[in-house]
């Protein structure tokens, strides 16, 4: 199984946690972006002789899209994500998700169990519990659910979210 994360490579985005559990599993994992912590990343890989972890640089759209589709799951793991359009990217592709409950777009577009896991953040057991229960059949869900996220969907959450923040 093939599991992809586009993403920035910073602190926040939690992606020391997503490599490390990674490290004694199977499946493997396709981070893809740029930022700081990039350097860490790769140490951290061959420091600990890690071969299903595959980092890739920051990709057009075109391409990234055409990834994904090779793809068998979307994981985030962030730690704040005000929206996080990664998910409905991912949902469109066909990708079941698999995400922390600190990334506001899937808590409004996955679905728990039908086209992904919401995970609370940092909880590891949860993480790979979800990793081992997603199912191949999830991504005509996932696809359904991302054509009913429009634009002015994304809108009202994201002023929802700024109006909390204002409390």
């Amino acid at each position: 199984m093939l599991f992809v994360s586009p993403t920035q490579f910073i602190k926040r985005k939690n992606n020391i946690q997503l490599i490390s559990i990674f490290k004694d599993r199977k499946e493997h994992l396709l981070l893809i972006g740029s930022g700081e912590e990039k350097h860490l990343y790769e140490q951290y890989i061959i420091k600990n002789n890690i071969s299903n972890i595959h980092i890739v640089d920051f990709v057009n759209k075109k391409i990234l899209f055409k990834i994904m589709r090779s793809c068998d799951c979307f994981i985030t793991l962030s730690k704040e994500d005000i929206y996080g359009h990664t998910t409905n990217e991912s949902l469109s592709q066909g990708l079941p998700v698999i995400s922390s409950n600190m990334v506001v777009s899937s808590l409004n577009l996955v679905k728990d169990g039908k086209n992904g896991y919401i995970v609370p953040c940092g909880d590891e057991d949860k993480i790979t519990h979800a990793m081992d229960n997603i199912k191949e059949d999830m991504g005509a869900y996932a696809i359904s659910v991302a054509k009913e996220n429009t634009i002015e969907k994304m809108t009202e959450i994201i002023y929802h979210e700024l109006e909390e923040l204002k409390k």
